[in-house]
């Protein structure tokens, strides 16, 4: 934490100051929703990922879009939860956009048991989904339960810890910590964060000095749980487009890496 200070959270020509990504969308279907298959893409990542039917309901969304369409080469994760289930998946494509019709393809599929504890701690590699373990996020973490919802601000309580990306030049090379159980393309030294780092904001810091009782919010749940170093990227902590609603980008802007502490992974 101390060398992420001196530094900080982002170079001069990227972001500085911690963010918020609202650019996630949570979809739920009933139990009647039929499951689609659908088509490996050439990266497909073979034999970390699942390959089953998902559950599309009409009008669900993937990441920074309004339907089920993301053509556009970026990460288009896609989260669906239905019944004890939940399907998260990596580049996933509809042309088209629509739950029915067009080609469906993706990069990556996890399929959660929501009835199963993956956190007991095992001997690698069974640890999780299984040591060196990708996913639908780079550090093999389940991510929609990491995700800020602006149901959870409303609420004035968020129980749970959040997920967060960082530059891979601040990301420690080569390593990760569980939970986590895969890295990126990190390529910072050893004095740098590892994938799957908790950091926890200190419970000394005020929260009265923050914008807004959903920033404090945010903060509380960050003081409580902390969040988990889940991907390389700018600074910013994920939530769902609709959190927009009530918390701004920079409403976390005055928190440094100083205002938090690393529990061990």
């Amino acid at each position: 934490v101390g060398a992420l200070d001196a530094i900080g959270w982002g170079d001069a020509d990227k972001r500085t100051q911690i963010g918020i990504d609202f650019s996630f969308n949570m979809n739920f279907a009933e139990a009647s929703v039929v499951r689609r298959a659908f088509t490996k893409s050439p990266k497909f990542y073979s034999p970390d990922c699942d390959f089953a039917p998902v559950p599309l309901p009409v009008g669900g969304k993937g990441e920074g879009v309004d339907n089920y369409a993301c053509s556009g080469g970026d990460d288009c994760h896609l989260f669906v939860y239905q019944g004890t289930r939940l399907y998260e998946l990596y580049q996933s494509n509809i042309t088209g956009g629509l739950p029915v019709g067009g080609t469906f393809t993706a990069t990556c599929l996890v399929l959660w048991d929501l009835t199963k504890d993956y956190w007991v701690p095992k001997d690698p590699p069974s640890y999780s989904r299984g040591d060196g373990c990708t996913g639908a996020d780079a550090a093999g973490l389940p991510m929609a339960p990491l995700v800020l919802t602006k149901a959870e601000l409303a609420a004035g309580s968020v129980k749970h810890a959040l997920r967060f990306t960082i530059d891979n030049n601040r990301i420690a090379s080569s390593v990760y910590v569980h939970p986590a159980t895969h890295l990126g393309g990190p390529t910072g030294g050893t004095d740098m964060l590892p994938y799957g780092a908790r950091l926890r904001l200190r419970g000394d810091y005020n929260l009265a000095g923050l914008s807004s009782d959903y920033a404090r919010t945010v903060a509380k749940a960050l003081q409580t749980y902390g969040m988990y170093l889940s991907d390389g990227g700018n600074i910013y902590i994920s939530a769902t487009e609709d959190a927009s609603d009530l918390i701004n980008n920079s409403c976390l802007a005055a928190l440094k890496p100083s205002d938090f502490e690393m529990v061990d992974g």
